[in-house]
C-alpha cells in the first residue's frame, strides 16, 4: 500500500492549480479504498486482542466462507515489527515496513 507522502509524486503542472488540487486530492483517494466504497468492512481486532487469540485459528474452511459472504474488508493493525520490546502499540508502530510477519500472520 502507497503511504500518503508518495502523494508528493504526482506530476502536474504548476500553472494550473486547480488542477493540481484535484490530483492530489485523487492520488490521497487511491491510497486507500475507493470514497465511495459501498462494501462492508469488519474491525477484525480489538486492542489486546493478540493475547486472548490465535489468529492463524480462523476455523474451518467452512467457516470462514460462510462470513466472507457478509464482509468484504476486514481490517486488522498494520504490520511490522516493533522498535520496542514488550511494547502493545497493536501493530501502530512499524519498524520493518516491508516485513509482515506479527502476532497477526504474515
Amino acid at each position: 500500500m502507497a503511504e500518503i507522502n508518495d502523494v508528493a509524486s504526482v506530476q502536474v503542472e504548476p500553472a494550473d492549480q486547480t488542477n493540481a488540487d484535484e490530483k492530489t486530492a485523487e492520488a490521497v483517494s487511491n491510497v486507500g479504498w475507493p470514497a465511495h466504497y459501498g462494501g462492508v468492512m469488519l474491525q477484525g481486532f480489538y486492542w489486546g486482542s493478540f493475547d486472548e487469540s490465535s489468529w492463524e485459528k480462523l476455523g474451518s474452511a467452512d467457516t470462514v466462507a460462510q462470513y466472507s459472504k457478509y464482509f468484504d474488508l476486514i481490517w486488522v493493525p498494520q504490520s511490522g515489527g516493533m522498535p520496542y520490546q514488550g511494547s502493545r502499540t497493536m501493530g501502530y508502530m512499524p519498524y520493518y515496513y516491508f516485513d509482515h510477519n506479527s502476532c497477526f500472520g504474515s
